[in-house]
Order: structure tokens, then sequence, then C-alpha cells
């Protein structure tokens, strides 16, 4: 267990500019630790994970760098599933947590004002609750809020991001959340939808994108149910392909200045 230190200022010409984690277990806890301007050249600026799923809880990442883009803050491979808890992810360059497999468990953290995107995870699915993703920037018309193969998120704030607030391309659930603000994508302002993917009980305003400034719909069979699809550029709702069909259900749009 690592509780309460300040780890800051390490460099490293591969992996993990703060902290190098391998062939740990979820019985490792890394807590209370502010973990900051640490810089690595590939993987993890302020932490590196390889074959490692420690618990990470009411820390502070800020300001940290992977010079490759594979995690600022976090970077991973080969991971089991890992679990950060009440956490901040600030300000890192690189992504903010970029993983090329696994689960991430992501509850009640921000992820604020890193470049790329916020969350960023190559062949893995992340699971997440009451956090807010904002901020982040992407370079020209890519990055953004959160990139994912596949994405649970509830009860959470997707707002303010350069880039699109949530990409998926496989089935995910988006419900009771507030996804506003993201702006400047090519597909999608707000969110990247996949076949099979549930859009619930959310609010999507004021999003802009070239194409479906509030969902952008590809070759999906997706779900969008008692949400609000309010000022958003290019289309509320873009559909993309000859097999993209979303089923619209009890949703309000107002205010969509080029469409529903």
């Amino acid at each position: 267990r690592l509780d309460g230190f300040t780890i800051t200022g390490g460099r490293s010409t591969t992996y993990g500019g703060g902290i190098f984690c391998q062939n740990l277990d979820k019985t490792t806890v890394i807590a209370n630790c502010t973990i900051r301007q640490n810089h690595a050249s590939y993987n993890g600026g302020g932490i590196s994970l390889s074959a490692a799923s420690p618990l990470i809880t009411g820390c502070l990442l800020i300001d940290n760098q992977s010079e490759n883009g594979s995690g600022g803050a976090i970077g991973g491979y080969f991971n089991s599933p890992l679990l950060i808890s009440g956490s901040t992810v600030r300000n890192n360059t690189g992504n903010g947590i970029s993983l090329n497999s696994g689960t991430v468990i992501l509850e009640d953290s921000l992820i604020i004002g890193n470049s790329d995107w916020g969350l960023s995870i190559n062949g893995g699915s992340a699971l997440i609750n009451r956090c807010t993703i904002a901020g982040n920037y992407g370079k020209s018309y890519e990055g953004g809020g959160i990139l994912a193969q596949s994405v649970t998120i509830t009860n959470s704030r997707i707002s303010g991001n350069r880039g699109t607030g949530l990409s998926t391309w496989s089935t995910s659930l988006i419900a009771n959340c507030l996804i506003s603000g993201n702006n400047g994508a090519t597909n999608g302002g707000g969110l990247v939808i996949g076949s099979g993917s549930i859009v619930r009980n959310c609010t999507i305003t004021d999003n802009n994108a070239v194409k479906g400034g509030g969902i952008y719909s590809r070759e999906s069979s997706s779900v969008i149910i008692s949400s609000i699809l309010a000022g958003n550029t290019n289309w509320a709702i873009y559909e993309e392909g000859i097999n993209s069909d979303p089923k619209v259900k009890a949703c309000l749009f107002y205010d969509n200045p080029d469409g529903d």
C-alpha cells in the first residue's frame, strides 16, 4: 500500500515516470497520493501498469506527460480490471488515462483538462458512475472525452470537451447523463454510438460537429429513449450507413438549428 505520498519530477525514457506497476492485483492500493509533473517517453507519465490492476483511490494526478500519447496520468497494457475511485485526473498530456485492453471502473472521479482523450481504451471497456468528464481537448478533429469499445456510464456529466464527448463502437449504455457543450468533432459532438447501444434519460444539449452535433449513429441499431436533445448543430441525430436505424422513443427535440 502506498498512502499519502507526493511523487513529482520523475522521468523515464521508457515507462512510468512516477510509478511503474507490474504483475500486481487489486490488493495493491495507491491512496491519497499526489502524482504530478512526471514524464515518460512511452507509457504512463504518472503511473504505468503492466498486467497490473491496483486500486487507485483519493489521488490527484496532475500535469504528467506521456510523449507518445499512451497515458499522461495513467497508461497500461495487458491489464486486468482497474478501479479508480474518488480521484482527479487533470491537465495531463498524451491522454489522461490510456489502456490498450482491459476494463476501467471509474467512480466519483474527475477527468478534466487533459489533452487528446480524457479516457482512451483501445479494445477494452469502461464502467463509469458519478463522474465528470470535462474540458478535455483533442487535436484538430480527433480526441475529446471518452474513447472505448464499450461503455456503461451512468449519473455523470460529459461537457465542454473539444472533440467528441463519448465515442464507442460496440454495445454501450449511457443513462442519466448530461452531455453538453462538446464541440469540434468531425462526427458526433456529444456521442458516437455503435450497434446495440442504449441512450436513456439523458440531456444532450448545445453540442457541435460536422455531422451529428448531438449523436452520430454509425451502422447502428441503437435505442434512444426518454431523452432531451436541444441546441445541437448539424442534426441532433445523424445516421451514417445503410444499416444505421436508431429507434427513438419518448424524446423531446427542440432548437436544433439544422434539424432533428
